[in-house]
């Protein structure tokens, strides 16, 4: 028996909201777009993935599934339930521990929640079943998930891609190292299990087409407009622009809906490129949420060239709960 079912009241609105945004091509309004505050993680790929890759499929991975909607044929995703244990890894043992203590999810600027599953994720989850080969039918070499925890949207997009023999290289991200090699790896290990014909060729796929980094968005963003992490991971494109950008749960604070507005108006690709933002209407005393981003995303400097186009796709709302929107973005030619 599954733990997650997908039971949502939907409705669907195909009214878009215009707004200005700079143009990828400005330079030198890059640095200033995302917030600025001193971090204390730097961002950093994970290295040697095929290796890691065999050695996870060795290890006992107990999980839960996750099912997705019976009318998009698609099987359902694998989320791992545990990879911790106490002194193994000492930093996660630490912030762990101070979760408890606190009787937080999250500690900002030292943990995100990449731990938990969060349900906007499954409400991306949800859409990209449905809509999988409309959203790539003509784009999507590069997908980018911001914040990604558990991995389970870009999981999806990767299981995919590798059942339709489709060339997609996907990049999950996260604030800590810890989430990613833990809970992402088994993730990632777990949705790809017999895709390929041996898992070696498996194995040398994935670490030919995934990218895994950790740190704050900043230093990720000056890092792709610089072309560093480009000449670390070929993969990555050229450009530091994806053609699709997924985001869960990334608009929880008024900074964080401005960071996941400006990653998206600098590495989203104009015109072909298209954002899924998934996230609650109001995050209740931390002021961040649907309205927020909308608020942050408008708030750019203006471009004659560029604008950003954002449309509700989907609400759900249950009457028992908060809010929660999807949100569809692209990156689209002024009209003047």
């Amino acid at each position: 028996m599954s733990q997650f079912q997908f039971k949502f009241d939907v409705t669907s609105s195909s009214q878009a909201q215009t707004i200005s945004a700079t143009p990828q091509e400005e330079e030198r309004n890059k640095e200033s777009l995302i917030s600025s505050n001193e971090k204390s993680c730097p961002f950093q790929l994970i290295d040697e993935l095929s290796s890691r890759l065999r050695k996870r499929r060795q290890e006992r991975l107990d999980y839960v599934t996750v099912d997705l909607p019976a009318d998009s044929s698609l099987a359902p995703l694998l989320q791992v339930q545990s990879t911790f244990t106490a002194g193994v890894d000492s930093t996660c043992d630490k912030i762990l521990q101070d979760i408890d203590q606190q009787k937080t999810d999250m500690i900002p600027g030292v943990y995100e929640g990449g731990l938990q599953v969060w349900e906007c994720s499954l409400d991306l989850c949800y859409y990209l079943a449905r809509h999988f080969d409309e959203i790539f039918a003509n784009i999507a070499t590069a997908v980018l998930e911001l914040g990604c925890g558990h991995g389970l949207p870009a999981c999806l997009v990767l299981r995919e891609g590798l059942d339709r023999k489709r060339n997609i290289s996907v990049m999950f991200t996260d604030y800590n190292d810890f989430v990613l090699q833990g809970v992402t790896l088994s993730n990632i290990v777990l949705n790809s299990q017999g895709m390929l014909s041996t898992t070696n060729e498996l194995d040398t796929t994935i670490a030919d087409n995934v990218i895994l980094g950790a740190g704050d968005w900043l230093d990720m963003s000056n890092q792709l407009c610089s072309g560093s992490l480009r000449e670390e991971c070929s993969s990555l494109p050229s450009n530091g622009q994806f053609d699709v950008i997924l985001a869960a749960e990334s608009t929880y604070t008024a900074e964080t809906a401005r960071d996941t507005a400006a990653l998206l108006a600098l590495h989203l690709k104009p015109e072909s490129g298209i954002g899924l933002v998934a996230c609650k209407r109001y995050y209740f005393g931390v002021g961040g949420g649907s309205d927020a981003f909308r608020e942050a995303a408008a708030s750019l400097p203006n471009s004659n060239e560029y604008r950003l186009s954002v449309e509700t796709l989907q609400t759900f709302d249950s009457g028992m709960g908060n809010i929660r929107e999807l949100l569809k973005v692209k990156c689209v030619t002024s009209v003047i």
